[in-house]
């Protein structure tokens, strides 16, 4: 317990770090960080447009979640919103950092400590460089995703805003982006899963001084055969994000600790939605068959 609270607050001293080095005095976006802040200027407002569907099952969660899937495109977008006790940049620093301990601790619990994870903050910019794997239900084979983050702050809201999209489209420092791919390239590991993609924002809006909104829309593309309602689920499990932090501002150290460690992996997680669907399935079925009986 005491090692857990000094981790607290060695992530804490590097927010406000962080917050006071690069967010009250922001560095200029580069050429690749400013191209990358348009492309999701059309995220934020495919966000806002209609024909959101509620994801089935999670109507009275404190999380809304949504899916929606545009004319032309195989993967189905997911949204997910939620008001956090917190202020928008404490939020927004926590999420930023995802080489903390708190956040590692998360990963590892999710995934496992053998999983690929690393996090690279490229100099003097906004962005950071991604890598991260996700366990996948037998017989498909786990996904490694390779992602470039990047964020700003709006002049006229104030609101933040995480854009990220593959790590092929970001050209910006090329020794960075190059190492990254040649720790993808000699991790024997990585070598054996499956080459995933992810793109999308998120947005931490304030509502009070202590008090923000954090919504989340994102796309993933899993290649190769996956079945349509793995996909989903996988969209769904993505979007958790949200609810952790949520759950992270609400509760006090010890709860939290607790949660982190019993986290659930993606395998996991789509077995128990499909035992639920089955056993509804089941259900809907005989309770049909009660009302044609005569």
């Amino acid at each position: 317990m005491l090692l857990l609270l000094r981790y607290s607050e060695v992530d804490a001293a590097a927010q406000e770090r962080f917050l006071t080095n690069s967010v009250f005095a922001p560095l200029s976006p580069t050429a690749a960080e400013a191209n990358l802040r348009s492309i999701s200027f059309s995220n934020l407002l495919l966000a806002s447009t209609k024909g959101w569907h509620r994801i089935p099952g999670t109507v009275r969660q404190s999380v809304s979640y949504f899916q929606k899937l545009e004319p032309g495109e195989s993967s189905a977008w997911g949204k997910a919103a939620a008001k956090i006790d917190a202020s928008a940049p404490s939020v927004f620093a926590f999420i930023w950092l995802l080489d903390s301990y708190g956040q590692t601790n998360n990963h590892i619990a999710s995934e496992g400590a053998t999983s690929i994870r690393k996090v690279v903050h490229v100099p003097d910019s906004r962005s950071m460089l991604y890598i991260t794997t996700a366990s996948m239900p037998s017989p498909f084979s786990n996904r490694v995703f390779a992602t470039w983050f990047s964020w700003h702050r709006e002049e006229t809201s104030g609101d933040f805003v995480i854009a990220f999209a593959p790590l092929e489209e970001y050209d910006g420092d090329v020794k960075a982006r190059e190492g990254v791919q040649a720790m993808l390239s000699a991790d024997k590991a990585a070598a054996k899963v499956v080459r995933g993609t992810s793109r999308g924002f998120m947005r931490i809006s304030a509502v009070a001084p202590n008090a923000c909104k954090l919504t989340f829309a994102g796309q993933g593309d899993l290649a190769g055969n996956i079945p349509s309602w793995v996909v989903n689920h996988w969209v769904l499990y993505t979007l958790g994000l949200v609810k952790r932090v949520q759950d992270k501002f609400q509760r006090n150290g010890k709860k939290v600790s607790s949660a982190a460690l019993s986290l659930p992996t993606f395998h996991t997680f789509v077995l128990h939605s499909f035992v639920s669907f089955l056993f509804s399935f089941v259900m809907g079925r005989k309770r049909l068959r009660e009302r044609l009986e005569p």
